[in-house]
């Protein structure tokens, strides 16, 4: 009886040993290898973000029949855009009138631009003054999104292509896509940018004076692209093939 005994304990205290063994055995085969891959591109837009406002002196209109005016002014100036009013302010002066000054903004597509200095200007009447403030040329955030969204699709082409290579290349080995780890850079101001000691030109800010005097168009700026930078570290993993 005790002979049985001791020849079980003795089975129990090997068995961990060689499951043990197994799994450095497995992890000896397999491996690692841990690269960096950059990609950048270029988004252009071919609309700008217009800022309007609007310094109103109500008389007998509800708050309802002014906003009313307000978006019909608007499409005045771009029939076709989608506009937000953004902000609205109301207050009383000295002599009991009540003012609103009031905000609103809209993508505008480029070839509206031309003019809206003057048709905001045309579309006003005394007590109610339309006024563009600003026009910023820079790329939406679908249009951006939209360029990220390339940049990652060519980081993932680019991991399963060296994946494909290692495997070619390394013999015994087929390796595979572990992991993609994402560091987006951002946007990338040119390097002659970083490099000239003077201060950025401020936005232009669009008041009946500024926009006279670029030639009365209302668009002192043209549409800009921006450069983008996505980089990621790509883990690439094998297991040796045994069969060959």
């Amino acid at each position: 009886m005790k002979k049985i005994v001791l020849a079980t304990a003795a089975v129990m205290m090997l068995a961990p040993t060689s499951i043990a063994l197994a799994d450095d055995s497995k992890a000896a085969l397999s491996d690692q290898i841990i690269l960096s891959v950059t990609k950048d591109g270029w988004v252009t837009t071919n609309s700008a973000r217009v800022f309007v406002g609007f310094e109103i002196t109500q008389q007998k209109e509800t708050a309802s029949e002014l906003k009313e005016q307000i978006m019909s002014s608007l499409k005045k100036l771009s029939a076709e855009t989608d506009w937000h009013i953004t902000s609205s302010r109301e207050n009383k002066d000295r002599t009991g009138l009540t003012r609103w000054s009031v905000a609103a903004e809209a993508r505008v597509a480029e070839n509206a631009i031309a003019g809206l200095a003057d048709r905001a200007e045309a579309a006003g009447r005394p007590g109610f003054k339309m006024t563009v403030r600003q026009v910023d040329y820079s790329p939406s955030l679908a249009e951006t999104e939209k360029l990220k969204s390339d940049l990652r699709a060519k980081i993932y082409a680019a991991a399963v292509d060296e994946a494909n290579r290692l495997t070619k290349v390394i013999p015994n080995r087929s390796y595979r896509i572990q992991m993609v780890d994402f560091q987006n850079i951002g946007y990338q101001p040119p390097q002659m940018m970083k490099m000239m000691a003077r201060p950025a030109a401020p936005r232009m800010e669009m008041d009946a004076s500024s926009a006279n005097a670029g030639g009365g168009n209302g668009a002192a700026e043209l549409a800009v692209s921006r450069r983008h930078s996505m980089s990621a570290t790509i883990i690439l993993t094998s297991d040796k093939n045994t069969d060959k």
